[in-house]
């Protein structure tokens, strides 16, 4: 496998991974319902609220943070990333779970800008639309397939697993 191919393969991946964490709560809304003892729109409603945080910190995050060099900032909103996943997989409450859900929201959007950023540098001169169609790919891919398999998978192994 190509070097241009494994590039483009990771950016796929990458946003299907950041558009599943949008995605997923809506999926399996029912069961976070029954597990914090809250109603399916209260949860519902954190999709809303993830996507309105979501706009307003890319606006916030990418010039407050242009100092520093492209690549830091996507390994320090990674790790942000990976945090706030886990404190989403270990929330004790609704209100624990929907604050860890907006510190995700926070950062996915700028993590998106930037791999689309370095698609310039990762993608081979004349292909650089198809690597970002390959940004929209993974989005697309996480809404169709990635919120039924979460839904299946939630079934079996649970959803702090997943988020």
């Amino acid at each position: 496998m190509s070097k241009a191919l494994k590039a483009l393969l990771i950016i796929v991946f990458v946003s299907f991974l950041l558009g599943s964490n949008e995605f997923i709560v809506l999926g399996i809304s029912s069961e976070l319902a029954h597990n914090f003892n809250v109603s399916a729109n209260q949860i519902g409603s954190l999709t809303t609220i993830y996507a309105v945080i979501y706009a307003i910190f890319i606006v916030i995050l990418i010039p407050l943070t242009s100092a520093l060099h492209n690549f830091k900032r996507l390994i320090w909103f990674v790790v942000i990333f990976a945090s706030t996943n886990i404190l989403t997989a270990i929330s004790f409450n609704y209100y624990f779970f929907a604050f860890s859900r907006i510190a995700s929201a926070t950062i996915v959007g700028t993590i998106n800008s930037l791999v689309i950023a370095f698609i310039s540098k990762v993608a081979p001169e004349g292909k650089e639309t198809t690597y970002l169609v390959g940004v929209f790919t993974g989005i697309s891919l996480a809404s169709v397939l990635g919120v039924p398999c979460y839904s299946f998978l939630t079934g079996i192994i649970g959803w702090r697993i997943l988020l």
